[in-house]
């Protein structure tokens, strides 16, 4: 399941109670391409119709638009059509110049931010990445990895070595840990890259993994993904938005959302939690050349 999703099809659920004399109307851009793949038809009726109705703090005005992938999402933004919406880290970096304020991030497993370990088997022989030229890889794909992909590429970039798409092999993505776990633990592939909070829960169930499978790489910290305000949206209004979001986990109609996603709560985005990844991405254009991101992509415009 993609993790930002729960958070892009709800975005606007909460807003405080505006004066009595006036209705607030709280414009949400939903990315439909990350919904639909998070969820079936069931799901996404339940979460668009039902679910974003619910006025939990209050009276609540509100409009949601779908667009049908990123870069429409963008240009509804341009066009100042919404206020709230979500979108993962890569996409900001490369369009932190537009109107952009990021400001809530989700909480899983009691962190708001993602940390990485690119695993070998120890009785494989290749203890440096430089080892693994040609080596197909296994990715846990959480539906938010173009961080990771752009932390891969640096890491290969230090060493003068290509981009993760052209320096491994085939790159086969899976949604579970033990998925990518396991066939490293059992020699059947060489490399597979998996969060360290579901290293350690793999680890504790199977002591051995830890003896067996031993870390080549390991990512910073950093932010998957951010809920963000539309600059120039009305500060109080703003102001509302974020204290109703930040007790959304507190209420029976939140908690079911987060739910979806296996999310914990909704914390504020400080400085220092972008610091990293404008690093990351800072550091990949040097590496890779300016038009360069994670993935291979050209970077739009």
């Amino acid at each position: 399941m993609i993790r930002l999703a729960p958070i892009a099809a709800l975005l606007c659920a909460v807003v405080a109670t505006p004066a009595p004399a006036q209705r607030v109307v709280v414009r949400s851009g939903v990315n439909q391409e990350i919904v639909s793949k998070a969820f079936d038809p069931g799901d996404q009726k339940i979460i668009l119709e039902n679910i974003m109705r619910t006025a939990v703090f209050g009276e609540l005005d509100h409009d949601t638009r779908l667009y049908r992938d990123g870069e429409a999402l963008l240009e509804g933004l341009e066009r100042d059509e919404f206020d709230i919406f979500a979108m993962t880290t890569v996409p900001y970096l490369e369009n932190a110049h537009r109107p952009i304020a990021p400001s809530l991030a989700m909480q899983r497993g009691g962190t708001k931010t993602d940390r990485y370990l690119l695993l070998a088997n120890a009785e494989a022989g290749g203890t440096a990445i430089a080892d693994f030229e040609a080596s197909d890889l296994i990715l846990l794909d959480n539906g938010i990895t173009d961080m990771l992909t752009m932390w891969l590429d640096v890491v290969l970039g230090r060493e003068g070595l290509p981009p993760a798409d052209e320096f491994f092999g085939v790159i086969e993505k899976v949604e579970k840990p033990n998925e990518a776990a396991i066939p490293v633990y059992f020699a059947q592939k060489p490399l597979c890259v998996i969060s360290r909070q579901n290293w350690e829960m793999l680890a504790k169930l199977n002591p051995k993994m830890s003896e067996r499978l031993v870390p080549v790489a390991e990512s910073p910290d950093f932010l998957p993904g951010v809920l963000a305000f539309r600059k120039g949206m009305d500060a109080d209004v703003r102001r509302r938005c974020e204290a109703s979001l930040m007790r959304f986990h507190e209420t029976p109609e939140g908690e079911q959302i987060l739910r979806f996603g296996k999310i914990e709560k909704l914390l504020p985005v400080l400085e220092e939690d972008l610091a990293t990844a404008f690093a990351l991405r800072d550091e990949h254009r040097e590496l890779f050349g300016s038009d360069a991101v994670a993935g291979g992509a050209e970077e739009p415009e």
